[in-house]
């Protein structure tokens, strides 16, 4: 049998039919287990007073993340047949891009600890050089149209 009394023990009774042997086993409430309200509070207090180094975390990673989706979507550009990259830009265009993003993937890979600002500046320094090669495929007659909706990030310069 169970029985929990108002004071939330429970006690539990087994008793063997054949021997007639009862056992009962009694749990209390362990206080121990639960955080005590000074350590709630001090836990409020650690989250609030670490808000701000959260924040700037949380705005470096976005400015990591934006770089990268800038870089990947000059690559899955050129690596697209629909594109018909090859038919629009030179070979040495092509190369100058790709030599681009690959030498942006690894400035992300070694400097994965940089600023905002640093992040900042190495896309707007990518958008530069890549702006007028990658916008020769959006005006160019059997490139691809801008209608469908392909964003690489020229005009977006949004503060942190």
């Amino acid at each position: 049998t169970f029985d929990i009394d108002v004071n939330g023990i429970l006690t539990v009774t087994a008793e063997d039919k054949e021997s007639g042997v009862k056992q009962s086993v009694t749990i209390t409430s362990d206080e121990s287990g639960r955080l005590s309200e000074e350590e709630i509070e001090a836990m409020i207090r650690e989250a609030e007073e670490n808000r701000e180094a959260d924040e700037a975390a949380k705005n470096r990673v976005f400015a990591k993340n934006e770089l990268e989706s800038f870089v990947y979507n000059i690559r899955n550009t050129l690596n697209d047949p629909e594109k018909n990259v090859e038919e629009v830009l030179s070979e040495d265009e092509i190369a100058e891009l790709r030599d681009l993003t690959d030498e942006a993937l690894d400035w992300i890979d070694a400097n994965l600890d940089a600023t905002i600002e640093e992040f900042q500046e190495k896309k707007t320094e990518l958008e530069q050089i890549a702006q007028p090669i990658v916008s020769k495929l959006y005006g160019a007659p059997g490139g691809p149209e801008g209608a469908d909706g392909e964003d690489f990030g020229f005009d977006q310069h949004d503060d942190l």
